[in-house]
């Protein structure tokens, strides 16, 4: 990991460069305030592509859709169900 130490000064005075430094290049910084306390600006990596609303809808429809589904066949009653199991004739 690539870290680079500044001051607060320094952060503050060059911001937008820091910013896309951590975003871009992936580089972390140390910010050191003049009391001697100091936070870090790192990048937060996204392991995985953002999933399109449009999928997200569909996902949820489909959710809801199933849960009606089998809240229904809770409700019907016991002498209407199917009562077969897997492989029994």
């Amino acid at each position: 990991m690539n870290i680079s130490d500044i001051t607060e000064k320094e952060f503050i005075d060059n911001f937008e460069f820091v910013f896309n430094m951590v975003e871009r290049n992936g580089t972390s910084f140390r910010i050191t305030r003049e009391d001697g306390s100091k936070v870090m600006m790192i990048p937060i990596r996204q392991y995985a592509a953002p999933v399109d609303p449009d999928v997200l809808a569909q996902v949820e429809e489909f959710r809801t859709e199933w849960l009606a589904r089998l809240e229904q066949e809770n409700n019907v009653p016991e002498e209407t169900r199917n009562t077969e199991t897997y492989g029994e004739k």
